[in-house]
């Protein structure tokens, strides 16, 4: 019986099999089901991991078909006409000739763009000194500048280019870098192009240097400069076409002409002019080496993005492409990041470390490295960004929109791969630059009764700082100013400095043959204290290193109202009645105290500058008082390293700083300074925009009194803080002006303004509550994607009461919300355009104004 079954069940199974079709089928079964299997284990081993190095097309495939199901890619259409675009064919055949592409103003031509359901005039051109802009047959680099008030993306200027030539995503990770330190950053993003019809593929849309990039920054309008790179391009061309170099390309960067950008917009004899001069004359004196790199630029911002280049294995540190804003209150040049040229890996030796091979860019280079103040700084950025954590702490903070981009990218380069090793790498070999093996060399020159003379050799490229001397076990000498020691390129001989310690008659007796003398230092800047044995003989062969060794000292060690503890780091005004008839500068590392009863009354143009915190302590009964009664100007204070305080203070008569090249708007300044002010009155400002102008900074105002202002009397830029229980009284111009900012208003008294009693704008946040407004142009507005909430408040006597609108086109509509508003004897209760929003108690008022903005300033 069991054999007849089993021949049977065979039977059936033959006989199953030689019908043709359902042998096909069972064997496709089988296929799909192996596959399935194998690309199942695939996908669990990792081999469609992006970050697994195994090309292969199965890979691609997968990358790039899942990145376009679910990339979001914004589009731009870009739409040139056929006579245009040939001239663009054309310039881009003479770039490929030449091997290069100089560009200028002849080579643009209109167009327009098509994007978020807006048709732009533009004009743009082909983008690029080098090939890799416009070799490609299909994926050419533009310039594209949007004609009129028009704004592209709230951007004026920008380029478009193939996402390799900046590198992919290293150079949009550079940029959220420098936004998150609160430096200039310009914005960067991967949309898809399409030229009449056409689909280019993906692109990097990078925005161009200018105002609408200082401002989505944080920063107000300033002269943008830098040297141009014209002539070295256009003899680079001509050496390309004629082989014969006549041009010293090796010394462009000593005879480059200095430039700036949007300087058509500049009118004569204007303060824009002024800042414009002031600006490039800072770049002159800094390539003449008539200023060192701490007084032209904002070292601790350039030191940062340089670090950042050597995280990114910069290619160099260009001075070609480097572009610099002039902060109108620091009166320094601030770098404006641009083409990380990312390169493999960090190179040792190579220009992060002064030692580089092209001589072209190296001379800018020198330039910083010959200031001690920028070296310390830059040695600081570079322990920073190299701190295992920095750049884990990065990736964390912009981990969606990195992976956003970088599924954009994928729908075309799936072959591209973003590496995080590679940033580790670099963090490990610059951890190990600033950590050597052994650091310097050092003799004993001579030993006398007074004196220990040494000899100290720097085997690092950056300088050596030496901080103690140690004779035996009893005495230790610490140097009476820093003693720095200058780094050395690879390829140099060590190069020695002579070092004297004085110890009056200890020295002989601490010193013994048996006990050695031992010396610690570190690298400048590093905090990381070493320390070696002298070697007790005199070296055979020596050189002087001359360096100068003084620290530029301040003026204002020789005032006699000042009391001074260098121990404490504390300056105090001495009570009484004190005439200031020049500047008075207080550098950092300080507090600054005045007491109460203490008048200082600024004459003759003189301006309090200080970058050291304000501990203004006065009383009720006993007033500080700052005034000026023959011409001076006010008081500014400049990132302080810890808050001001100002309380029970009368500021009268003041007025905004005014010098050549270096002008403010407020008669009081915090710029990058905190601050808490109680009890002051602010009265009768001779001049300038604003009586108190705080920007970019954390403040507190309460129970202060404006009276009597000559414009506005507060003005508020990219801060946040709060200002109540405070009256306003005979304001010129606008009483609380709120730019970028978040802010809470309470209890506030506006008595008669000259234009608004608030004004809020550049996407300013803020809620008010218990406001009293008597006697004001506008009462409230809120412009410019403003969203501001009011509740409590009484207009009266007034022209126009609330107002929301747009002002700038690079930003938007204005939202505001009021409830419990009371009004009387207010001419037109409201104006609200299109897209904007004003409800009160609830209720959407309808909009019944167009163009608003033109309206109310046109009519001023």
């Amino acid at each position: 019986m069991k054999i007849k079954t089993h021949s049977s069940s065979l039977s059936r199974i033959i006989s199953y099999l030689k019908d043709r079709a359902r042998t096909v089928r069972l064997i496709s079964l089988v296929l799909v089901f192996i596959c399935v299997t194998v690309l199942f284990l695939l996908y669990h081993t990792d081999f469609f991991n992006e970050n697994v190095n195994r090309p292969n097309l199965f890979t691609k495939l997968y990358r790039q078909q899942r990145a376009k199901l679910t990339a979001d890619i914004e589009r731009i259409v870009i739409d040139i006409k056929h006579k245009d675009y040939q001239k663009i064919r054309f310039d881009r055949h003479v770039a490929l000739k030449d091997r290069i592409h100089f560009p200028t103003s002849l080579h643009y031509v209109p167009a327009r763009i098509r994007y978020n359901g807006k048709n732009i005039k533009v004009r743009l051109r082909l983008k690029g000194v080098w090939p890799d802009h416009w070799r490609d047959r299909k994926k050419w680099s533009f310039l594209v500048k949007a004609r009129g008030n028009n704004t592209i993306m709230g951007m004026k200027r920008f380029s478009l280019q193939h996402p390799q030539t900046r590198q992919f995503i290293h150079e949009w990770l550079f940029l959220q870098a420098l936004a998150d330190e609160g430096m200039i950053s310009l914005r960067y993003k991967f949309v898809e192009v399409i030229i009449n019809g056409k689909s280019h593929g993906i692109y990097a849309l990078e925005e161009h240097f200018g105002k609408h990039a200082l401002e989505h920054s944080g920063y107000r309008e300033g002269p943008i400069v830098g040297y141009s790179k014209d002539i070295w391009v256009q003899e680079y061309r001509r050496r390309n076409r004629s082989g014969i170099p006549v041009y010293n390309l090796d010394g462009s960067f000593l005879s480059a002409r200095i430039d700036g950008s949007e300087t058509g917009s500049i009118v004569r004899h204007s303060l824009a002019e002024e800042n414009f001069i002031k600006a490039t004359s800072l770049l002159e004196a800094f390539r003449l080496k008539t200023m060192k790199a701490s007084e032209v630029f904002d070292v601790q911002k350039l030191a940062f993005s340089m670090a950042l280049h050597v995280l990114f294995a910069s290619d160099e540190f260009d001075w070609k492409d480097m572009k610099f804003y002039l902060n109108p209150f620091t009166s320094k040049l601030e770098p404006i990041g641009k083409e990380i040229h990312s390169g493999k890996s960090v190179r040792i030796p190579s220009w992060w470390l002064n030692d580089g091979y092209r001589p072209y860019q190296m001379a800018f280079i020198n330039r910083l490295f010959n200031d001690y103040l920028f070296v310390e700084a830059y040695v600081q950025a570079l322990k920073r960004v190299a701190a295992k954590d920095y750049f884990d702490a990065l990736i964390n903070k912009c981990d969606a929109e990195l992976n956003k981009n970088l599924n954009i990218i994928a729908t075309e380069f799936p072959n591209y791969r973003f590496s995080k090793r590679f940033f580790y790498n670099n963090q490990t070999r610059i951890r190990a630059l600033l950590k050597p093996i052994k650091t310097i060399h050092a003799y004993v020159e001579s030993v006398d009764e007074k004196q220990l003379l040494l000899e100290v050799g720097n085997l690092q490229h950056f300088p050596v700082e030496i901080l103690h001397v140690f004779v035996g076990d009893d005495l230790t000498l610490t140097p009476k100013k820093r003693m720095i020691v200058s780094g050395k390129k690879a390829a140099d001989p060590v190069k020695y400095k002579e070092l004297a310690f004085e110890g009056g008659k200890t020295i002989r007796n601490a010193h013994s043959k048996e006990k050695p003398i031992r010396i610690s230092f570190q690298l400048l800047g590093s905090g990381n204290e070493q320390s070696l044995d002298v070697i007790p003989v005199k070296r055979f062969s020596k050189a002087m290193i001359e360096t100068d060794l003084k620290l530029k000292r301040s003026s204002f060690r020789d005032r006699p109202f000042l009391d001074i503890s260098d121990s404490m780091k504390e300056i105090h005004f001495v009570h009484g009645d004190w005439s200031i008839k020049k500047n008075l500068v207080i550098p950092p590392g300080f507090v600054v105290y005045g007491h109460a009863g203490l008048r200082l009354n600024l004459r003759d143009s003189a301006t309090i500058i200080t970058y050291s915190p304000l501990y203004l302590l006065g009383s009720k009964d006993r007033p500080i008082t700052i005034d000026s009664t023959h011409g001076g100007h006010g008081v500014v204070v400049v990132q302080a390293d810890g808050k001001s305080f100002i309380k029970q203070v009368r500021f009268s008569g003041l007025s905004a700083p005014v010098y050549p090249g270096w002008s403010l708007t407020g008669a009081i300044t915090f710029y990058e300074s905190d601050v808490e002010i109680s009890g002051t009155l602010f009265e009768s400002n001779r001049d300038g925009d604003d009586f108190l102008n705080i920007v970019r900074s954390k403040f507190t105002v309460r129970n202060c009194t404006f009276k009597s202002v000559y414009l506005d009397a507060i003005d508020v830029d990219f801060s946040t803080g709060s200002v109540a229980s405070t009256t306003f009284d005979q304001v010129g111009n606008d009483a609380i002006d709120v730019s970028g900012s978040y802010v809470n208003l309470d209890r506030i008294a506006i008595n008669s303004a000259g234009d608004k009693a608030f004004s809020f704008g550049e996407a300013s946040v803020a809620n008010v509550t218990q406001a009293i407004i008597r006697g004001a142009y506008i009462g409230i507005a809120s412009k410019d994607l403003s969203k501001i909430q009011v509740n409590g408040l009484s207009l009266l006597d007034s022209k126009i009461g609330l107002s929301s609108y747009q002002k700038k086109s690079e930003y938007g509509p204005g939202y505001l919300q009021v409830r419990s508003v009371k009004t009387k004897n207010v001419s037109n209760p409201y104006l609200v355009e299109d897209e904007s929003l004003l409800t009160i108690d609830g209720r959407k008022m309808a909009s019944n104004s167009k163009n608003l903005s033109k309206t109310l300033y046109d009519s001023q």
